[in-house]
């Protein structure tokens, strides 16, 4: 079981070409005993999903604000994960009381 699907537009950890940076929408979902984010390319593969994020793993969330259009952006936000120097990078449509 799992709370609310959102879709968030993950950065890709390797750049295509060495170069350029790929973003690629997934869906993801907190367990229902919120141990793990997992997340999937569709809502209903999230029972089977590309990838988990352990919660116990999580060492920080960072919110990165950015300008757009002459105003503050916090959309952007990545999470670091204990350990090791893994990072995701990740992006919401926005970050209003809607988002999750």
């Amino acid at each position: 079981m799992f709370f609310s699907c959102r879709y968030l537009t993950k950065k890709r950890p390797k750049k295509a070409l060495g170069f350029m940076v790929v973003w690629q929408k997934f869906y993801f979902a907190l367990s229902k005993n919120q141990s793990c984010l997992k997340y999937a390319k569709t809502r209903k593969n999230i029972r089977n999903p590309t990838g988990v994020i352990p919660i116990s793993f999580v060492k920080d969330v960072i919110i990165v604000e950015s300008t757009k259009k002459g105003r503050k952006d916090k959309s952007f936000f990545s999470i670091l994960l204990r350990g090791n120097k893994r990072t995701f990078d990740l992006k919401a449509e926005s970050m209003g009381k809607n988002a999750f």
